[in-house]
């Protein structure tokens, strides 16, 4: 009974699976206070977005299902908020689902795993950056008079110690048992993956054995 609103957000490589048309499809039919936000950075891995869909626009796909949808500059963070936070307020007023397409550049590798150099062209990715959305909106607060570099030099500072002071506390927590992926896994420990989990004992430093791969 509360007037809650579940948002969701995913790229524009997502958008092409079955999954999405399907959930859009509900929330139009049952006017579901859903707000999908897809952030169209135009490339899904190494397929750009031309090749992903025959959609004009990602938003467009928000037709077919029935609820409005927005097509809005990705890069600025104002421009952003306004539009989710108007469907939010939409949402929860009981009128139903919104679908915004965030349109962005990709600037950086999809994964480490990734290298973007191997599909991408250096000056695309150059231009591109031009628009980098931090930037763009500290280049703003500048100009209002809300931000400088002094408060930038603190802000730094402060979030660098609170990474290192997370790192730390990461690093103290006590090694968990190598039985943990299997103990927390099965209600019963099926008979098949008990010698399974001898083994693993034997490899645990705290039973006296050693570190295997």
């Amino acid at each position: 009974g509360q007037k809650r609103v579940a948002v969701a957000t995913c790229g524009e490589g997502a958008s092409s699976r079955g999954d999405f048309y399907e959930a859009i499809n509900l929330a139009g039919v049952w006017q579901l206070p859903l707000v999908v936000v897809v952030n169209n950075n135009q490339w899904a891995i190494s397929v750009p977005r031309e090749l992903q869909t025959g959609a004009d626009t990602i938003a467009q796909k928000a037709i077919a299902a029935g609820i409005p949808s927005e097509r809005v500059n990705g890069n600025d963070v104002i421009a952003v908020h306004h539009s989710v936070r108007a469907a939010i307020e939409r949402a929860r007023s009981g009128k139903g689902a919104t679908l915004i397409e965030a349109v962005s550049y990709r600037l950086g590798d999809h994964t480490t795993a990734d290298d973007a150099t191997r599909y991408r062209p250096p000056e695309e990715v150059k231009a591109a950056w031009q628009f980098e959305p931090v930037k763009r909106m500290q280049s703003f607060l500048h100009q209002r008079g809300c931000w400088d570099a002094e408060s930038e030099r603190k802000l730094l500072a402060r979030v660098s110690e609170e990474v290192e002071e997370a790192a730390q506390n990461y690093l103290s927590i006590e090694d968990q048992k190598p039985t943990d992926f299997i103990d927390y896994l099965f209600e019963e420990l099926p008979f098949s993956m008990q010698p399974q989990r001898e083994h693993c004992l034997q490899l645990s430093p705290r039973s006296g054995g050693h570190h295997g791969h």
